[in-house]
């Protein structure tokens, strides 16, 4: 296991990655916890990225605030229609019902075993922790980085959908075993994303979204692909 814990170290200093968080299906809940009553999914994720304490939502007691949350996290009923409707008469992403429908049906679905389950969003600082899901705020040249290490030794499609919502992150990998990559969606960012005179996304961010083994994947291969520490002999062939 020390090794592993210096492929953590040298992945995080190499990539100059700082915020990676470890998504938590979970009954019991930790010891010390932050829970915040009045916010959307979307905007506790970006508070756990920069929180050294774990935030805590789910269905029955901390609840969050968005209807679309609600819906892909399976936290409360909704039929597609009203889904639809938000999604075309007050969010306007889509002109019609008819292109929202094709968009619901293509993106992945919570499983049943974790949909009544607490949602943890904790900083991970070791590997000693197993997480259901890893998730990586980045740029995207690290993003490039990190999906070359993770397909050094096999290669892997990577998923990822138009106007997607950004709570989707939390658990899309779980649902098919790929990779998710997410550019933050436009409401999270611009409009539950904005607190008073500022924004908690910044422009250039994106997720990474993936299994725990294909993370500790990527810090296998941290030494020997040159997106990582290793270096060409010569650049110039």
């Amino acid at each position: 296991m020390k090794k592993k814990n210096k492929n953590f170290s040298e992945f995080k200093k190499v990539l100059k990655i700082e915020k990676i968080l470890g998504i938590y299906f979970s009954d019991k809940l930790p010891k010390k916890f932050r829970y915040y009553k009045n916010a959307a999914a979307c905007v506790l994720l970006s508070y756990a990225f920069n929180s050294r304490e774990a935030i805590v939502f789910d269905s029955k007691k901390y609840h969050q605030t968005c209807s679309g949350a609600d819906f892909f996290l399976k936290f409360k009923k909704f039929s597609k229609k009203e889904i639809s409707d938000i999604y075309t008469k007050k969010e306007h992403v889509f002109k019609n019902n008819l292109a929202c429908k094709k968009f619901l049906k293509l993106l992945p679905e919570l499983s049943k075993e974790i949909k009544v389950k607490s949602i943890i969003l904790n900083q991970i600082n070791n590997i000693n922790e197993k997480p259901g899901i890893v998730m990586l705020l980045v740029i995207p040249a690290q993003a490039g980085r990190i999906l070359g290490l993770l397909n050094f030794s096999s290669y892997k499609e990577v998923e990822i959908f138009p106007s997607q919502p950004t709570c989707i992150s939390l658990f899309a990998p779980i649902t098919n075993s790929k990779p998710h990559i997410n550019f933050i969606d436009y409401y999270d960012r611009y409009y539950q994303g904005k607190q008073s005179d500022r924004y908690l996304w910044s422009e250039n961010e994106m997720i990474i979204s993936l299994s725990f083994d294909d993370f500790k994947k990527i810090l296998e291969n941290v030494h020997k692909s040159p997106h990582g520490s290793f270096k060409i002999e010569d650049a110039n062939m």
